[in-house]
């Protein structure tokens, strides 16, 4: 009960850690949102701006033929045509004393002729504010009388007094049509970048809010409206802009609901795991503490064994035979050199020494195991002159607790598989957060990797045997150098020469030595490097080559985490006979990792590997 919640504790803790990371990246997200929605708006204002300054500048002809010609106006239809020739320019005209008396075409326009534009109608009061400013102000989108909607420039012109100053001569104006003058590409794209927008003023009729454009597709959210006030020609525009998603309603924000939510298990499980394996332990020791015991002198002058006593009944060596007991011919040959080597130990000084050994059981037969503990009993000289040992029977005994190492190792190889480095993952996340935003083709197919990757990770735990084909393999060392190559881009290049696929190997073998050619070897060189991973079928077997040009390292100066790499594959391949590991490297010039496996994978018995 205890233990469940404890592992219960830590998923909390992991959780409330991930939920913490999760506000803190969408609270990032939303800054660079608001920063975004400020470029929209400067660049939707600066656009228009230059749209229509492009057009309402063409006033400015039409003042200087007034003070060129007041006297007589000459060639006003030729200058107009000239003016009104491309673009949405739907009429220009002269209005001496506010009173239009020329305009072109005329034709269609012909209303317009004797109107008053200091009198009521839509858009004039733009026109009494231009002559009380002496500037030009720009009116609209008003309805006009010839039909539709438009948008004008109404510039106040000034000549000089035949006394010296200046006196009111009328208004030149431009008319635009409207919407055509401001339909831009970009006001389109703000969508595709998951905005939405609107550009408004305050009727000057009418005095309520006009929209003067506004992007397809989703309104504005209430509540995340940012708003900007802009004046154009003197006429007070304003723009409004939202994301179009609210932010429970981005896939990044449930993603990394997901991804904390699956770290916190793992940790979890990584923590249940953890007291599993030190409970094993304890058994383990509980067990050693069983075993039967025999106790003997040995004879450094006469180089023999007796036997003085015995604890449980020993079913092992024939203890009761007459005479000394000759250990040469029980003693397995295989660990004679144990028995050698422990004797040294005893003899330099040492208060105990032990080892396991095998020793022939009683009948001649078989071999048993026993382990082999001894101090010294030395002389009035201070030699050694006889040893007193005791053999633990410990055969009976021995495949619970192979059976036991087994299971720790097994639960070890978990505990390694679930430590994903939070690191890579939350770098992966702002990767694929950024790239929502700036390419979201790219941000689905880094989902798509991340994704095959930590599928791979949580499935290689419940592989059978340990074993899994090199093809499935290869595809989790795939989605995990795609990640890399979208962060490093041109740095990391990747070739595959798989000349084999369909042969078993110790799952995470070829995986974290991909992974260390990139973080150790690719990343840390200047412009990168490329890494070759080959795979070929041999005589008597399989051999893969990860091989890569990045900086290189001296071996017995690696780095910790890169051995503690090397190590649990070293762990992994050992299990399973015929399977080697060589490494080679040279500083600035790369390193080199052979992997060999045999045809058939078969797992070592615990009496090969003790």
């Amino acid at each position: 009960m205890f233990k469940r919640l404890k592992s219960l504790a830590v998923f909390l803790i992991m959780l409330f850690i991930s939920a913490s990371v999760i506000f803190l990246i969408e609270k990032n997200r939303q800054a660079r949102e608001q920063e975004q929605m400020k470029y929209i708006a400067k660049s939707v204002v600066a656009e228009t701006y230059e749209t229509m300054s492009g057009y309402l500048s063409r006033t400015r002809i039409l003042e200087a033929f007034i003070i060129q010609n007041k006297d007589e106006i000459k060639n006003f239809d030729k200058i107009a045509a000239m003016l009104t020739e491309e673009g949405p320019v739907r009429n220009v005209l002269f209005a001496p004393n506010g009173v239009v008396s020329y305009v072109y075409p005329l034709s269609g326009n012909e209303n317009l002729i004797g109107y008053d534009l200091k009198g009521a109608g839509a858009g004039n009061k733009e026109a009494v504010a231009a002559i009380n400013s002496g500037e030009m102000i720009m009116a609209g989108p008003f309805p006009l009388m010839q039909g539709g909607l438009g948008i004008a420039g109404r510039l106040p012109v000034f000549i000089d007094k035949p006394g010296g100053g200046k006196e009111f001569w009328g208004i030149v104006s431009v008319t635009l049509n409207y919407p055509e003058v401001l339909d831009n590409a970009y006001f389109d794209n703000i969508t595709k970048q998951g905005f939405s927008c609107e550009l408004w003023r305050i009727n000057a009729d009418s005095g309520e809010r006009q929209v003067i454009m506004r992007t397809e597709g989703s309104p504005l959210r209430q509540g995340l409206v940012l708003n900007e006030t802009y004046r154009i020609y003197n006429s007070e525009w304003f723009i409004s802009v939202s994301p179009s998603a609210l932010w429970y309603e981005h896939f990044i924000f449930w993603l990394s609901v997901v991804l904390g939510v699956l770290l916190s298990f793992l940790v979890a499980l990584a923590a249940d795991n953890y007291s599993r394996i030190k409970a094993m332990k304890n058994e383990f020791q509980l067990a050693a503490m069983q075993w039967s015991k025999i106790t003997f002198i040995f004879d450094y002058l006469k180089g023999t064994f007796s036997f003085l006593n015995f604890g449980e009944p020993n079913r092992g060596i024939d203890a009761t035979q007459a005479g000394p007991f000759s250990w040469d011919a029980a003693i397995h040959p295989d660990d004679a050199y144990k028995d050698i080597k422990l004797r040294e130990e005893i003899k330099k000084g040492a208060v105990r020494a032990e080892t396991d050994v095998r020793l022939m059981a009683a009948g001649g037969k078989d071999y048993r195991w026993y382990h082999y503990i001894a101090a010294v009993i030395p002389d009035r000289s201070g030699k050694p002159e006889k040893m007193l040992g005791t053999l633990s029977d410990i055969e009976e005994t021995y495949n619970v607790i192979s059976e036991l190492r087994r299971q720790i190792e097994h639960d070890q190889t978990e505990v390694l598989l679930t430590q994903i480095s939070s690191h890579f993952f939350y770098h992966t996340l702002n990767a694929i957060q950024a790239l929502i935003v700036l390419d979201p083709e790219c941000a689905i197919k880094m989902i798509s990797d991340f994704s095959r990757y930590l599928r791979y990770r949580i499935d290689s735990v419940a592989a059978k045997n340990g074993l899994v084909t090199f093809k499935e393999e290869m595809r989790s060392v795939a989605a995990y150098v795609d990640i890399n190559i979208i962060q490093l881009g041109y740095r990391l290049n990747v070739v595959y020469d798989l000349g084999a696929e369909d042969f078993m190997i110790p799952v995470l073998t070829v995986q974290p030595i991909v992974e260390n050619a990139i973080n150790h070897g690719i990343k840390p060189k200047a412009g990168g490097g490329t890494i070759k991973i080959k795979a070929v079928e041999t005589a008597d077997g399989y051999e893969v080559t990860v091989l890569d040009d990045g900086v290189g390292f001296m071996p017995e100066k690696s780095s910790k985490s890169t051995s503690i790499g090397m190590h649990n594959i070293l762990t992994r391949l050992g299990r399973y006979k015929g399977c080697s590991v060589s490494t080679s490297s040279q500083i600035g010039r790369g390193t080199k990792v052979k992997l060999k496996f045999p045809k058939k994978m078969e797992m070592l018995n615990e009496n090969n590997t003790r």
